[in-house]
């Protein structure tokens, strides 16, 4: 069986349905995968996809490429109008992700405790065709070999000291830790060095820390690919995040962390989640007011 799995963007989102992909492996299926061209190294961890579709402006020549796929089932992941315009005119089944999104919005407008939202990985199982085993939601992700090379020349500075992983930003302002919060937590830790982590869009606000704390601080801030900042990561003790993708590869690696949340909340569905049920790793959560 041929499965066309869709999920356009953004890294968290996209790092999340792995589960999806080794199940699908594990059944025998041919797995081929839909996303924008700037979240495909995501999917350079995943296991068992056979074909990377990179969807750029023009749908038309994706459509046409898919089509000669000729898929058997379309997991529908993004399920926004792009997505539906792409899977139109398919003959093969298609499943579409359950957003929730009038239980998510009552939950971040109100005070109510009993508003309850499946796991993402829960719903984009749901979207597999019947018979394949849904029983696996940990998550995996295998650092590639080329991300390890990319980052050498870092981690050769990383061999002398206990180490915390500090993820800098994301692309909503709400969701960031405020600096004064990462300063207090990197003076009041000596016995440790802080790696921080992010794009290049970071960099000024990792460089006031490395000004500010000098040698005790790494600023790696948009110095390396996505990939190569998880296969760094993978050197420290624990994790420092707000709630961006690379809080979720933290959990894939088995990272124990501290998830500080700003406006969003893991009861929307997006909580870490771990890759061993026999070593289920911690996290703490921290609520910003």
């Amino acid at each position: 069986m041929k499965v066309l799995l869709i999920r356009l963007s953004s890294i968290g989102d996209i790092l999340l349905s792995a589960p999806l992909t080794e199940a699908l492996a594990d059944a025998g299926c041919e797995v081929h995968y839909v996303v924008k061209s700037s979240f495909a190294m995501v999917l350079s961890g995943f296991i068992g996809i056979a074909k990377i579709h990179e969807a750029g402006e023009d749908l038309h020549v994706l459509r046409q490429e898919l089509k000669a796929v000729q898929p058997d089932w379309i997991c529908d992941l993004q399920n926004n109008l792009k997505s539906r315009q792409i899977t139109w005119g398919f003959s093969c089944p298609v499943k579409r992700l359950q957003k929730q999104n009038f239980r998510k919005h009552v939950l971040v407008k109100t005070s109510l405790k009993n508003i309850y939202i499946n796991h993402i990985i829960e719903r984009y199982l749901d979207t597999l065709p019947d018979g394949i085993n849904r029983g696996n939601k940990l998550l995996k992700w295998v650092i590639p070999i080329q991300a390890i090379k990319e980052s050498e020349s870092f981690q050769d500075r990383m061999m002398d000291a206990k180490w915390i992983a500090i993820t800098m930003g994301s692309r909503q302002k709400t969701k960031l830790m405020p600096e004064s919060l990462l300063a207090a937590v990197i003076e009041g830790m000596p016995g440790f060095r802080f790696l921080l982590l992010g794009g290049k869009e970071d960099a000024s606000a990792a460089d006031r820390l490395v000004n500010q704390f000098g040698v005790q601080v790494l600023n790696v801030c948009g110095k390396l690919s996505w990939p190569a900042s998880v296969a760094l990561m993978n050197r420290v003790s624990c994790v420092l995040c707000n709630d961006t993708g690379l809080m979720h590869a933290a959990a894939a690696l088995g990272k124990p962390l501290v998830a500080v949340w700003g406006s969003t909340t893991p009861a929307l569905g997006m909580a870490p989640v771990y890759p061993f049920i026999s070593d289920p790793g911690t996290a703490i959560h921290l609520f910003l007011n």
